[in-house]
């Protein structure tokens, strides 16, 4: 990985490369790390296997699309050839800086700011694909194979088991028909309020690791999960005002599929977050699985209003 890093970040960050914190992210062939360097924040994606530097030219290219639409984004730091992307072999490396910005709040204001800057980074993919291609973490493998997924997930708390058992059927025929009726695009996968800087030129979305192609209901599936179980119903009025002022908003089937789009969503943080407290040793991993099949529940039988 040392190896990898190139001679520019040196520049930024002289002295011991030890100090970078890295993590995994929920795709286990991304590592993520960060530090800190003369009053900037160093960000890192490392990607490791087959597919790692498709992913890295991926969402390298996904970034400077948003930018070029004029869509504050990570700065990307070049290599001293000029290259976005250090890599060796099957390994990647991608590096960006950033300032300490604050976070997006959740209030009505925030909601309808979001909207509009989801709509804007999805009408700046209108007809257009970075030269990889890459689905969406969630749709890997197919809409089915990601409920059974869950289902193994929940094994540890065996009510929860059978719930997603009894609603795996009409979650994945739901999600199928609204994703099979929608645009294919590139879409970022987890816009949620962390992943959402407010700078002075913008709101600024970072963390792409979740992006790849698939439908713009997929970044509407994050905003109801975080409008509507964060906050009260009117932020997701706001955020959908918000949408529509820039481009048209979802309609009919595709409305009405929210909820098991936004509980297929769930499985796969679920499941990414089991898996992360068994790999980090914690042994309960029941609370995690009983609250996102709570959350779920709530959706499937008794959903929202949405518009």
């Amino acid at each position: 990985m040392r190896d990898l890093l190139p001679d520019i970040i040196r520049a930024y960050a002289p002295g011991d490369l030890s100090d970078i914190r890295w993590r995994y992210a929920s795709d286990a062939t991304i590592r993520l790390g960060s530090m800190r360097a003369r009053g900037s924040r160093l960000l890192f994606r490392a990607y490791a296997g087959p597919e790692g530097p498709t992913k890295a030219i991926y969402h390298t290219e996904f970034i400077a699309r948003l930018a070029e639409a004029g869509i504050p984004t990570e700065q990307l730091l070049p290599t001293t050839t000029g290259s976005l992307i250090a890599s060796a072999g099957d390994m990647a490396l991608v590096a960006s800086t950033a300032l300490d910005e604050p976070r997006l709040r959740l209030d009505r204001d925030a909601c309808h700011r979001w909207g509009s800057l989801a709509a804007r980074m999805h009408e700046a993919c209108v007809g257009w694909r970075p030269s990889a291609r890459v689905t969406a973490p969630m749709l890997r493998g197919g809409l089915r194979a990601a409920v059974q997924r869950a289902i193994r997930c929940a094994t540890p708390v065996p009510a929860c088991r059978a719930f997603l058992e009894g609603r795996a059927q009409e979650i994945a025929d739901t999600c199928a028909c609204a994703l099979a009726s929608g645009v294919d695009m590139p879409v970022h996968g987890d816009l949620w309020p962390g992943n959402i800087l407010v700078s002075s030129d913008g709101l600024r979305p970072v963390d792409f690791v979740e992006s790849g192609d698939g439908s713009p209901i997929i970044d509407f599936a994050t905003a109801f999960r975080w409008t509507t179980v964060e906050a009260p119903e009117p932020q997701w009025d706001a955020w959908i005002a918000g949408y529509e002022d820039v481009r048209p908003s979802l309609r009919g089937t595709e409305l009405a599929a929210l909820p098991a789009v936004a509980s297929l969503q769930q499985m796969y943080w679920m499941c990414a977050e089991v898996e992360e407290v068994a790999a980090i040793g914690e042994e309960e991993a029941a609370p995690y699985i009983e609250d996102h099949c709570s959350t779920i529940r709530g959706w499937m039988e008794d959903p929202p209003r949405l518009a």
